[in-house]
């Protein structure tokens, strides 16, 4: 789920949460979903957004649910694969003079 953007399916289901596909698609989706890509990506701004210096993204620890059908371990990795595809987006997009701060 995305907070302020309402749901965006994520096409996860037939994925293997541990694997670099996973973490691919997690990446695919987000660059897909236009209006999310570009809160990650135009820092000048737009016709909807300001412009900004830095964008924060704070990524939620999963728990298990009945109605998706998912444990609490395999949340605990979907969450830790999902963490890293915002690392890697986050990295593409900001550059080589970009500084990390995780919390």
């Amino acid at each position: 789920m995305l907070e302020n953007m309402g749901w965006l399916n994520s096409c996860l289901l037939e994925c293997y949460n541990k694997d670099a596909s996973t973490i691919t698609a997690i990446q695919n989706n987000m660059a897909q979903c236009r209006e999310l890509w570009s809160l990650l990506s135009e820092f000048e701004g737009n016709s909807t957004y300001d412009a900004v210096d830095h964008i924060k993204v704070i990524v939620k620890q999963l728990t298990g649910h009945i109605e998706p059908g998912i444990t609490n371990i395999e949340a605990r990795v979907l969450t830790q694969a999902t963490t890293k595809a915002l690392k890697l987006i986050c990295d593409g997009v900001m550059g080589v003079n970009s500084k990390l701060h995780v919390i």
